[in-house]
């Protein structure tokens, strides 16, 4: 994921979306083959304020602040241009990257209940200077590897022991 805005500032932090948005144009199922799931899914409420909550909570216990904020999904994989960035950036986006979105949109239609994190692994093309790498990509990965499994492991503690009514 790259950083789209200036609210979110160093990688390997943590990114708690609150409000996804989404550039792939077509969120429908139907081009899966499941005709017979509902094909369209509002962003009002998409990720659910109970597992949210959970979430926070989490992270609270395994000492990492969730950013909160707009992740605004792509298609890829690529990175973006720094005049893309800018422009996301103008639309509100926090954080831009190729992941979270989609299975998010999959799963509400599926009537699954949805929290997100993802994490910050490099900031997005024109604000350090620095080209872009996957190789510092995959470092960050595996700087923040086991604080994210302990931010997991807490929520799903906190899952089984209130289910999240």
């Amino acid at each position: 994921m790259r950083l789209a805005h200036q609210s979110i500032v160093a990688r390997g932090q943590f990114h708690g979306p609150d409000r996804p948005h989404q550039f792939y144009g077509d969120q429908s199922l139907a081009r899966a083959g499941h005709s017979s799931i509902a094909a369209v899914c509002g962003f009002d409420r998409h990720y659910d304020p109970k597992l949210r909550a959970l979430l926070l909570q989490a992270a609270k216990m395994s000492r990492l602040k969730l950013r909160p904020g707009i992740y605004l999904a792509v298609s890829g994989p690529s990175y973006e241009t720094p005049a893309e960035i800018r422009a996301f950036a103008r639309l509100g986006a926090d954080a831009v990257g190729m992941s979270t979105v989609p299975e998010a949109i999959v799963a509400r239609q599926c009537g699954v209940r949805v929290a997100a994190i993802s994490c910050i692994t490099n900031l997005a093309a024109g604000r350090t200077g620095k080209k872009l790498s996957h190789a510092e990509v995959l470092e960050t990965a595996e700087t923040v590897k086991a604080s994210g499994a302990r931010l997991i492991q807490q929520f799903a503690m906190l899952y089984a022991e209130t289910g999240a009514r």
